[in-house]
């Protein structure tokens, strides 16, 4: 397997995550370089040092369509790859341990207008949220 992936012709491609063989999450190729090289503690930390005040926020990814076992939870941050005012959003991978670029969140939208401050995510090893009920095929 050498991880890349071409399409047909068929112009809708949907990708299936099944344990191991787990499809790519959809990046937006203009932020596929960009990287966040920092652990959940580390931010916890900045955001202490800057006063409380988050220079990120997080969320959970719910329903949404690419969310699968490993991949729960984005945050959007400051970041170069983005203008001064947006924020770029990356996905955590809790297999890979590492954050997955995402999107800018002036595209994905996923920050609510309200300004109410996000409180940090759990530290690791806390039990999540029950995974999402199994559909079956029949």
């Amino acid at each position: 397997g050498s991880g890349s992936f071409s399409g047909s012709g068929s112009g809708n491609t949907t990708h299936m995550y099944d344990g191991e063989n787990m499809g790519p999450w959809p990046t937006n190729e203009m932020y596929a370089n960009c990287t966040l090289h920092k652990t959940w503690a580390e931010l916890a930390e900045e955001s202490d040092r800057n006063g409380g005040t988050l220079v990120w926020r997080t969320g959970g990814l719910g329903r949404h369509p690419h969310a699968h076992a490993d991949i729960k939870q984005w945050i959007c941050i400051r970041h170069h790859c983005t203008e001064m005012e947006d924020l770029l959003c990356f996905v955590w991978d809790m297999r890979k341990r590492e954050f997955i670029p995402w999107d800018s969140e002036s595209t994905l939208m996923l920050l609510s207008p309200s300004c109410h401050p996000i409180p940090a995510p759990p530290p690791p090893g806390t039990p999540g949220p029950p995974p999402p009920p199994r559909l079956s095929n029949g």
